[in-house]
């Protein structure tokens, strides 16, 4: 069910709902879902982060994709 959920949602959602399933493990979570899940320890780390601060943090999706064409145009001299 975890997994499942987790993978369905995205960004800061996804983050913080895996730094919740950690905390509820308690002491050792962040390695048993590493291991049975599959997910990445630096991940939860910043969910934590995350939920500790009451925001999300900036991941830089924003920057990512395709750049304009009008923004890249330069006429040549």
């Amino acid at each position: 069910m975890w997994k499942n959920t987790a993978s369905a949602l995205v960004g800061s959602a996804r983050r913080m709902f895996m730094a919740e399933v950690v905390e509820l493990l308690g002491w050792g979570g962040q390695r048993y879902v590493e291991k049975t899940f599959g997910w990445d320890r630096k991940t939860i780390r910043k969910g934590q982060q995350e939920r500790d601060a009451g925001e999300p943090a900036l991941d830089g999706r924003c920057r990512s994709g395709c750049k304009k064409a009008e923004g890249n145009y330069s006429p040549l001299r």
